[in-house]
């Protein structure tokens, strides 16, 4: 095989390893909302939201300060992270991708979907 070829295919390998990791590890992030809290790093756990069957699982879920809620969509179809009060937004999370936001102060957070309105949840914040 010639030096020339064998350039070529490593190049090639090097993008397509590359490519998979960029796809393997894009993540949505905030539109609007309060982009300060997703700069910090959390100091509190991650706490996972699978979303299937166009619902939300858990819909409603309690944690502390400082943890990070992470939305997984394990839906073929698209979805869209919505605060009712606009406190947090994603972009369209395609199936496989996550969303996630660090909650740093008490409330309770309702949510929706801004693609389909009737999946729902709540994160409650001690």
């Amino acid at each position: 095989m010639k030096t020339g070829a064998l350039v070529a295919i490593i190049v090639i390998v090097l993008l397509v390893i590359g490519g998979i990791y960029y796809s393997s590890s894009r993540v949505a992030t905030p539109v609007s909302g309060n982009e300060q809290q997703q700069e910090k790093a959390p100091t509190g756990i991650d706490v996972p939201v699978e979303i299937k069957d166009f619902a939300f699982s858990p819909s409603e879920l309690t944690v502390n300060i400082g943890d990070r809620v992470i939305w997984t969509n394990n839906d073929a179809a698209p979805h869209k992270i919505v605060a009712t009060n606009d406190e947090f937004i994603s972009e369209n999370i395609e199936n496989g991708e996550t969303y996630s936001f660090v909650f740093a102060k008490a409330g309770t957070y309702k949510y929706y979907c801004g693609l389909h309105p009737s999946m729902k949840g709540t994160i409650i914040v001690r």
